[in-house]
């Protein structure tokens, strides 16, 4: 059922290789591979076949410690950063190999540092254990339909969490609209009823580096979804803020987060306290959301490297303000909503991601050799 084999199973194909530089390449309809995929598309190819392509050099080795794989049917370009192989015996099967590859360690035999590197002679040398031909193909057959199948469902999952994120940001929109249009309303900048709260000069090894230390009763805040939970022996109390607040997440992805407990935050970003008892913080930090994509969008426009928006942008933002009983009956639906639409997609893209470890489960399951070893 099983042999040990070393990769010398594979026949080469490295002479169809051909690099060209990105100024050389013509547009066109065939796919232009290096180590970790297709680079771009160009209008002519230098192999039409089945094929297995395996990082050489660059992109060779995943965080698992796996080859970079990738596979080939038809017409395409190959440049001089992948191996190309098909098997010496037709009767095993590549899209096994295909598979099989994925549970294989490659990390004893990357060479270089600048770049890595799976040199040919160390490729052939890979010894591993693999099933019979006969085996080989039921297998493939197997894990292609089961592959196929909960990529299918994930995908799919995936498009009801995005059809529910756009029926919340409508909903949202719809309530916000109907309560900013108040003929009671208010226009003030935000730093007319909120307190700007400064951050820790701080970085992210350090974060890392406090975060494995005992206690964790403070969060400090970086920019996306990074945070570190840390002990506040170790935070400048100056900068420790306990009122629920507005996290401005300002620099790359734009974006704002509520928080209750003990935080502080680096010192690119900032958070906002409201001080005026006729504003509901909830409220405006819907009002910062609805906001969103409009603000990217600004940020866009005047940043040169990375979008950014600056204190000053915020702080002179005229927000609208109706009624404080409007506020709070527009945020009180909003908070309903807000809840139900991230638990039905969080709950979407979890059911997803165990679908995609379906296949993972599999390729643990038929290719654990560790008894023969």
């Amino acid at each position: 059922m099983w042999k040990r084999s070393n990769w010398g199973v594979f026949q080469n194909h490295n002479n169809l290789r051909k690099p060209i530089t990105k100024e050389d390449r013509k547009p066109g309809e065939y796919p232009y591979y290096g180590a970790n995929g297709i680079q771009d598309y160009v209008d002519d190819y230098t192999v039409d076949g089945t094929y297995l392509l395996i990082g050489e050099d660059g992109s060779v080795i995943t965080k698992h410690d796996t080859p970079v794989i990738n596979w080939l049917e038809g017409k395409a370009w190959i440049n001089n950063h992948a191996h190309i192989l098909t098997l010496k015996d037709s009767s095993g099967s590549l899209r096994y190999y295909y598979h099989r590859l994925k549970r294989v360690n490659i990390y004893p035999f990357i060479t270089g540092a600048n770049p890595l590197k799976l040199t040919r002679k160390n490729l052939d040398n890979i010894a591993i254990y693999v099933h019979s031909p006969k085996v080989q193909i039921a297998i493939a057959n197997h894990l292609d339909d089961l592959k196929a199948s909960t990529d299918e469902l994930a995908a799919n999952l995936e498009r009801e969490a995005e059809i529910r994120e756009k029926l919340y940001k409508g909903a949202q929109r719809r309530i916000l609209l109907n309560a900013i249009n108040h003929p009671d309303v208010q226009r003030k900048a935000m730093k007319t009823f909120a307190r700007r709260n400064r951050g820790i000069s701080i970085t992210a090894e350090k974060m890392r580096e406090l975060e494995k230390l005992p206690g964790d009763d403070i969060r400090i805040f970086a920019g996306g979804q990074t945070f570190a939970d840390v002990s506040s022996d170790h935070v400048d109390k100056k900068y420790t803020y306990t009122e629920p607040s507005i996290i401005a997440k300002t620099r790359g992805i734009i974006s704002f987060e509520r928080y209750s407990d003990p935080f502080t935050h680096k010192s690119e970003i900032w958070s906002y306290t409201v001080q005026d008892d006729n504003v509901d913080q909830d409220f405006i930090y819907f009002y910062l959301d609805f906001l969103r994509d409009d603000l990217t969008e600004y940020a866009l426009t005047k940043s040169v490297r990375i979008t950014q928006l600056s204190t000053k942008d915020l702080d002179n933002l005229i927000v609208p303000l109706p009624p404080l009983e409007v506020q709070r009956e527009a945020t009180s639906i909003l908070n309903e909503l807000e809840s139900s639409s991230h638990f039905l997609v969080s709950q979407a893209r979890q059911a997803a991601e165990n679908y995609r470890k379906g296949y993972s489960y599999a390729l643990d399951r038929l290719f654990d050799f560790s008894r023969f070893n």
